[in-house]
């Protein structure tokens, strides 16, 4: 058995093939008990070094001020399996002289200018020692070293030569050692993996207005191409700063070349067609997604088999003089190194091999135009867009899958299965559970008619019982091309019914009529003149062909009567409403001759169907349709789409529960509108019936109402009427009337009789113009200033004006009882409330003019005026707003205020102010 050199320096270098068992009674030698010992300690160092992990496990960081360094409690392990531990912090204020004579360590043997660093316990006489200094720091490195040497016994007698054997020296010292003794450490994988983007590809700015057709400056591809260009950048980015490190990154990219970076697309043309363009965008996202998870995997790489002995096998760098963190990057600490066995992950090293080979497969496998060349349609199940790259589905714009590593892990258990795929799709996969997958990946749409496309999507949404929902948008905002979704309204679909079975059931009594009517014609051709009864041929002949023409067009008609409301819209309608029009003119002959020809008809068939109301009803309803179909295609557009459902994303499917949008191209073709591109909704998107009633009110029909030929006789007035002209005779004669008094009425004044009987001439006026519209002016001369005063003829017309106000708003109040009024009645109701408001402010004046008058002559105010006073404050009352309320009020306060010496102002003014105020 060989032996092993007891002094060796590094004990991992000298394997130790063995030891020698011991038995009873047998001398042991120096060598057998040496070769225990070392064989131990070399399984010992192994275990920690090979099985552990290597450098600093925890603690020893450096806390540095002005003149003094405190260094942490910590343990460190060396390449040759040697514990470096210091169990309780120790501060360092002293540097002295080292030189490493008797170990002669190789990375220290060269080095000049070390320097030891104690504490002040630990200083001893003339050592050397200093104090710690800035200058002193500069441009050092702390090294935490292992001592390790042997060394001869310190004595030996004559007499006494016990001690003979070697003695292993072990000292764990701080040292100050030069920067330039060390070369920086290389940066971990983590490290250098922390100092690469997280890459993300730029979504396509797909906002509303912008989006008008598929090829051009304005256009969906042109969203795309600078999605993708941009995207491109970024990718482009991140791995400058690989090559730019390409020897760091060696380790997890196997030293690869980088040239099938030129296989990444970029740089297409918006104005020409692209097909498969959205497959180009959906290559950058997964390429994003499979270098996110390759650089996430640099960070789980930091471990090894064996380590390299020669790296650090007797110290570890501590740093440089600074405070010390965690994410230290000096490139002069070792951090801590696991093993492989102690890693989370101990195929760390191949299943970032696999991500890289992965990143690499996908570009130089992408086959973008196929998309538009599948076969057929088919949907695959798949994971979320939020799980990782090798859980989903595989695209069909990838080739030679079988090159592909897309599922890493399922080949780190040695799991070679394939991953679902368009070639390689199991429907029945359908069947399973979906809430496990969460995503439908839907291909081979592309390239086929919009129509083919949702009937077999629907097929399979139907067999397999898959929550999605379809939807299909025109790309041209051009809404005379749209195809139409199946919607059914069924407010429209009832009334069109109803209307339909009158149709019917009219034309089929008019049919009846008109075939009893030729057979009674024809038998009464036999029949013998009597008279004033004789009945010409002529009209029975033009009535008998009348009537036939009435049953065919009305057979015609039932034959067209459509059976749905969108058949009314079609050829079938237009067909129907050309029959029934003729129905209607031919059955006008027979309205017009059949009461020369018999005396019993009072009433037919005819009269209840050319009623103008009802073909107008019948144009409501389909002008009604049409306008929704309209509004429905202009919602199917993508422009009008995306106004209504933002957030429009292409991921190549549909998420559970989702909307699945295909996007086609306008063409008066059906079988031509061919599917462009899709997207998609988390959610289930439908037309809100809503969004789709007429923004303005329906244009109400024109309607024709037939001409009647009628033959009107003469006539004259019975009754002359004959109107007396009101006169000064006539007032005094009422006057007369209603004065009980005789003698009071002779001692009365002139002024006091017109005034009573200004009542009176308030109701003939009232009467004249009610009975007369526009003739009500009564001819009376008002200037005699004794008979009425100064201002009669303001206080007839502003009674007048009042009344006529007041009367208007009663209409239009009248009207939207019934249900007939304009739709700006309110607002018209406002506008002569305030015209109100101003009579009533010019009455005020009136009043308060005359109450100035009277009072100047010792008299009560006119009775006149008190009872314009009346219908004015009545007028108030009945105001509807207070916009009139507050006009009067205010007015009725400056008066007041303007003449507040006179009691009647304040009476009369006053009291119409307080009836606006508190309506107010």
């Amino acid at each position: 058995m060989p032996v092993v050199p007891i002094n060796t320096a590094f004990k991992l270098q000298a394997p130790v093939p063995g030891f020698t068992f011991f038995a009873q009674d047998q001398v042991l030698t120096a060598e057998q008990l040496n070769q225990l010992i070392q064989y131990l300690d070399f399984q010992e160092r192994q275990t920690r070094a090979w099985l552990v992990g290597t450098g600093i496990v925890c603690g020893l960081e450096l806390q540095v001020s002005a003149d003094r360094i405190l260094l942490s409690a910590g343990c460190a392990l060396t390449t040759d399996g040697d514990l470096l531990a210091l169990p309780a912090d120790k501060e360092l204020a002293l540097a002295r002289p080292f030189k490493d004579e008797n170990a002669k360590y190789p990375p220290l043997a060269n080095a000049s200018g070390l320097q030891e660093l104690i504490s002040k316990k630990e200083q001893e006489t003339s050592d050397g020692s200093k104090a710690i200094t800035a200058n002193l720091l500069k441009n050092k490195v702390l090294v935490l070293y292992l001592e390790s040497y042997t060394k001869e016994p310190d004595f030996c007698t004559t007499e006494n030569c016990d001690n003979k054997g070697k003695i292993q020296h072990n000292k764990l010292r701080v040292l100050l050692a030069p920067t330039a003794a060390f070369s920086p450490l290389s940066a971990p994988l983590s490290q250098i993996a922390s100092q690469l983007p997280e890459l993300a590809p730029i979504r396509p700015k797909i906002q509303s207005g912008i989006v008008k057709k598929l090829e051009g400056s304005d256009s969906l591809q042109s969203r795309y191409t600078k999605a993708i260009d941009a995207s491109a950048s970024v990718v482009a980015k991140a791995f400058s700063l690989i090559e730019k490190q390409k020897q760091a990154f060696a380790p997890a990219t196997g030293g690869d070349d980088l040239k099938w970076l030129s296989k990444l697309p970029k740089g297409f043309n918006p104005n020409t067609e692209i097909r498969g363009l959205q497959s180009v965008y959906s290559f950058y996202r997964d390429f994003c997604q499979a270098f996110n998870e390759w650089k996430e995997s640099l960070f789980l790489n930091e471990s090894y088999c064996v380590p390299p002995l020669e790296a650090h096998p007797k110290h570890v760098l501590l740093g440089l003089p600074r405070d010390t963190s965690p994410c230290d990057t000096s490139g002069m600490r070792h951090g801590f190194v696991r093993s492989h066995a102690n890693h989370a992950n101990a195929n760390a090293g191949r299943r970032t091999q696999l991500l890289w080979d992965r990143l690499r497969s996908l570009a130089q496998n992408l086959d973008y135009a196929r998309t538009f060349g599948l076969p057929e349609v088919r949907i695959c199940t798949s994971t979320a867009c939020s799980n990782s790259l090798g859980q989903r589905s595989i695209p069909a714009y990838y080739k030679n899958l079988d090159t592909i590593p897309w599922r890493v892990e399922n080949l780190l258990r040695c799991d070679a299965s394939p991953a679902p795929s368009y070639d390689n799709n199991d429907e029945n996969s359908l069947e399973q559970a979906l809430p496990e997958n969460g995503f439908l990946r839907i291909e081979g749409h592309l390239g086929k008619s919009v129509d083919s496309v949702t009937t077999r999507l629907e097929q399979l949404r139907d067999q397999y019982n898959l929550p999605f929902q379809i939807l299909s948008i025109q790309i041209e905002d051009d809404p005379d091309f749209v195809r139409i979704p199946p919607i059914r309204f069924f407010d429209l679909e009832t009334a069109f019914f109803d209307q339909r079975s009158r149709f019917k059931l009219h034309l089929r009594d008019l049919d009846g009529f008109a075939d009893r009517l030729q057979t009674e014609i024809d038998a009464g051709q036999d029949r013998v003149p009597t008279g004033d009864k004789s009945v010409s041929k002529v009209d029975l002949v033009k009535t008998r062909d009348a009537a036939g023409q009435v049953r065919a067009k009305s057979k015609s008609a039932l034959t067209e009567l459509p059976s749905s409301l969108q058949q009314a819209t079609s050829d079938k309608g237009l067909r129907f409403m050309a029959d029934y029009s003729e129905t209607v003119r031919q059955g006008h002959i027979v309205n017009r001759n059949i009461g020369s020809i018999s005396s019993n008809v009072h009433f037919s068939p005819v009269d209840r169907i050319v009623q103008p109301d009802f073909s107008a009803n019948w144009k409501i309803l389909v002008d009604r349709l049409k306008k929704r179909k309209r509004k429905i295609a202009q919602l199917s557009t993508f422009e009008k789409f995306l106004r209504k459902n933002p957030g429009l994303e292409h991921l190549g499917g549909v998420p559970i529960g989702g909307t699945f949008i295909l996007v086609y191209s306008k063409s008066e073709d059906t079988s031509k509108q061919i599917v462009k591109a899709d997207f998609c909704l988390p959610y289930y998107s439908y037309f809100d019936l809503a969004t789709l009633e007429e923004e303005d009110a329906p244009v109400e029909p024109e309607i024709k109402i037939p001409e009647f030929d009628l033959d009107i006789l003469p006539w004259k007035d019975i009754y002359d009427w004959k109107v007396s002209p009101v006169t000064e005779i006539a007032v005094d004669n009422i006057f007369t009337a209603k004065t009980a008094n005789f003698t009071q009425y002779l001692d009365t004044t002139i002024t006091e009789r017109v005034t009573s009987s200004f009542d009176i001439f308030k109701d003939i006026a009232s009467f004249t113009r009610a009975t007369t519209p526009g003739k009500g002016d009564l001819d009376i001369d008002f200037a005699d200033p004794g008979r009425f005063g100064n201002k009669a003829p303001e206080i007839i017309e502003m009674e007048r004006e009042l009344t006529g106000l007041q009367n208007e708003i009663e209409r239009i109040r009248k009207q939207k009882d019934l249900g007939i009024a304009p739709a700006n009645a309110d607002k018209q109701i406002v506008e002569i409330e305030k015209k109100q408001a101003d009579a009533a402010s010019r009455t005020m004046k009136l009043i308060a003019e005359e109450a100035e008058l009277a009072a100047s002559q010792g008299r009560s105010v006119n009775t006149s005026y008190v009872n314009l006073g009346k219908t004015a404050t009545n007028m108030v009352m009945d105001m509807e707003t207070t916009e009139g309320q507050k006009i009067v009020a205010e007015s009725a306060d400056q008066l007041v205020a303007s003449h507040s010496n006179n009691n009647q102002v304040k009476k009369l003014i006053g009291n119409m102010g307080a009836v606006a105020k508190v309506r107010i």
